[in-house]
């Protein structure tokens, strides 16, 4: 789950911050299907797997929700401890295919690399992101702080606590 022999609290804020951090890419007057909405609740309590069952069901029904694929790719990833398994790369690939204009697809698939130590690939495809976002995207302002906050980090300089 989010990391070995993680506690429930940190499982807890691990499932949470990866539901905010996906929504910050959608319409917040829009809800997510369902089946996302349920498989949130299991991923805010670290249940992975179960979480990807009601994503299977959501594509399923729906082949075009990129929400869902997302949501999918997400969980695959943390039920893997945060390594990109093929299943995930797919569920990621599916999203972007349904919808090119959001870079949510490319950002969690970033935020694996990262995970995952490989810094400068992830870190290109987080710059990458932001130079093609265009200027009022809603979620450019969350990519250009994270990539700032990632850079002050390779950099050696840490993140001040107060922007944790």
């Amino acid at each position: 789950p989010a990391a070995p022999g993680a506690g429930p609290e940190q499982v807890a804020e691990t499932g949470e911050l990866m539901v905010q951090a996906r929504r910050e890419f959608y319409d917040p007057d829009t809800m997510p299907s369902r089946y996302v909405v349920s498989s949130d609740a299991f991923a805010r309590r670290g249940q992975y797997e179960d979480a990807a069952n009601f994503l299977r069901n959501a594509v399923a029904e729906n082949p075009r929700d990129d929400e869902a694929w997302v949501a999918l790719g997400n969980v695959l990833v943390e039920h893997a401890e945060g390594q990109l398994s093929a299943a995930a790369l797919f569920a990621y690939a599916r999203a972007e295919e349904l919808a090119e204009d959001n870079p949510a697809p490319g950002y969690f698939v970033g935020l694996a690399m990262l995970r995952q130590g490989e810094f400068a690939q992830g870190r290109r495809m987080w710059a990458d992101i932001l130079a093609e976002a265009p200027a009022d995207a809603p979620w450019r302002p969350v990519v250009a702080d994270r990539l700032e906050r990632l850079d002050l980090l390779l950099s050696g300089g840490g993140i001040p606590p107060a922007t944790r």
